[in-house]
């Protein structure tokens, strides 16, 4: 299937949405009577359709062609993902052990568990990786119920999970992983492919709703990764891009989506050495400016972005 340009786009938001997150720019910057941490939450809450939105994506484009060479060839290079950037943030949290004489074995015996490494896709202190072997379980999931003729079942089944999710009412298990977050969404996705369903154009109004439903759902009642209007406003944002498939064509910020996935996985890089070096110069007076708050992640954003096109020639 050739490449959505308006889906593109949405990537640019959602790949911006996923820094916005791990950055927590204003942790030392109050405003208007409102604490850095509080404004963070507010931040994180509103940008937390951006998982979900890549995980439609990946079931969309899956959608047409469930069958196992296509299915193998899109696990294969996942798992190449996986093996990288694992490898990587192993490398690099070695050197981090080293200059802060922290212990190897402590680490090790702390992270590299066998759920850790095969499921949880959290070994490393690199917490975004996660989401590669979620798409891997998913989509091998997904490719099985499709087999057995019942995507539909699984969607339902999928829904449940991530209703238990959003509520956590298994506080003992992790949510944010395949079975709860993202074989919904990739089921959904998926499904969309099928049945190319379209809303009502005039729906496209809530989303401004639904973005601050989201925050309030993040502020006031949940403490987790998503909520229940991510559902609504993540599938009507995947339609919007449907619906207008040349939504952002031709601009600066549908190239950068096209190459969101490098973003996403280089950007905790930037933001730990950022954090090293800040504690090692005593720095830390720039996080209280209003000047970092605002311009950190923006920064920290195209500069992950500016590295993958130098690093792997991606434009």
């Amino acid at each position: 299937m050739k490449r959505i340009e308006s889906i593109d786009f949405m990537k640019f938001f959602a790949a911006f949405a996923v820094v916005l997150i791990h950055a927590n720019s204003f942790m030392q910057v109050p405003l208007f009577g409102i604490t850095g941490e509080e404004i963070d939450l507010i931040i994180e809450s509103g940008a937390r359709f951006a998982v979900p939105f890549f995980f439609m994506a990946g079931g969309y484009f899956l959608g047409n062609r469930l069958n196992w060479p296509s299915v193998k060839k899109y696990v294969g290079k996942l798992l190449k993902l996986y093996l990288f950037w694992t490898l990587f943030y192993f490398v690099f949290d070695i050197l981090v052990l080293f200059l802060e004489k922290a212990s190897l074995q402590e680490y090790l015996s702390e992270n590299w568990s066998p759920s850790a490494i095969l499921y949880f896709g959290n070994p490393t202190s690199a917490p975004h990786l996660w989401y590669l072997p979620a798409v891997i379980w998913s989509a091998l999931v997904l490719f099985l119920f499709a087999r057995a003729n019942l995507v539909e079942f699984l969607w339902v089944m999928s829904f449940a999970l991530n209703i238990v999710g959003i509520l956590d009412l298994i506080p003992s298990i992790p949510t944010r992983e395949a079975a709860f977050l993202g074989l919904f969404y990739t089921t959904s996705g998926c499904l969309l492919a099928r049945y190319d369903v379209r809303v009502p154009k005039k729906l496209f109004l809530l989303l401004p709703l639904l973005f601050v439903s989201q925050v309030i759902e993040g502020v006031f009642f949940f403490s987790g990764d998503y909520f229940f209007s991510t559902i609504f406003l993540t599938h009507l944002l995947f339609n919007l891009a449907l619906t207008y498939p040349t939504l952002g064509a031709g601009t600066y910020l549908t190239k950068v989506g096209a190459q969101s996935a490098s973003v996403y996985f280089l950007h905790w890089f930037y933001l730990e050495v950022t954090r090293i070096a800040i504690q090692h110069w005593e720095l830390e007076f720039l996080t209280t400016t209003i000047f970092w708050g605002i311009g950190f992640p923006i920064i920290l954003f195209f500069f992950s972005y500016g590295s993958a096109v130098i690093i792997f020639k991606r434009e």
